[in-house]
């Protein structure tokens, strides 16, 4: 019996301010990086936009260094999603990111290409001004048995 193999081909969510709901919260590990080895976490959103193609919500993502400091992304882009500073307390023991999952953000969507690919990026979160529901779809990682790598359309 054959066995076939083929690459999974994704429409990147198109660029501009769309609602999405946290469905997912992945600790990459430690990851290499510019500056490094860093631990690394992705927020994994379902957007209230539907691929034409599938009907399923398009999924978008960030990937940020597991880090509150003063200067790290993941602190700026939480304190802008929730509307309000981080709290002394959170920020010393610890924010639990997991709690975002089925939180609602506004989403300023990219589109970037590399390597002859276009990539749908996640540039900057807010507040949500509307709700929407996970559509069900999206299996957590760590739910996955084999703990697949993180594909997003």
């Amino acid at each position: 019996m054959p066995i076939i193999a083929r690459a999974t081909v994704t429409d990147p969510c198109p660029s501009g301010m769309t609602v999405g709901v946290c469905v997912d919260a992945v600790d990459m590990g430690i990851v290499e990086s510019m500056h490094g080895k860093r631990h690394k976490v992705r927020m994994v959103f379902e957007t209230k936009r539907l691929n034409p193609k599938t009907g399923f919500p398009f999924r978008v993502s960030r990937a940020y260094t597991l880090s509150l400091g003063k200067k790290a992304k993941l602190r700026e882009d939480l304190e802008a999603w929730l509307g309000q500073p981080l709290t002394r307390e959170e920020i010393s023991a610890g924010f639990d990111l997991e709690h975002l999952i089925g939180v609602c953000a506004g989403l300023a969507i990219a589109q970037n290409e590399r390597n002859g690919e276009t990539y749908a990026n996640v540039v900057a979160i807010t507040p949500a001004d509307e709700e929407i529901r996970p559509s069900g779809e999206y299996e957590r990682v760590c739910n996955r048995p084999d703990q697949a790598p993180l594909a997003l359309s």
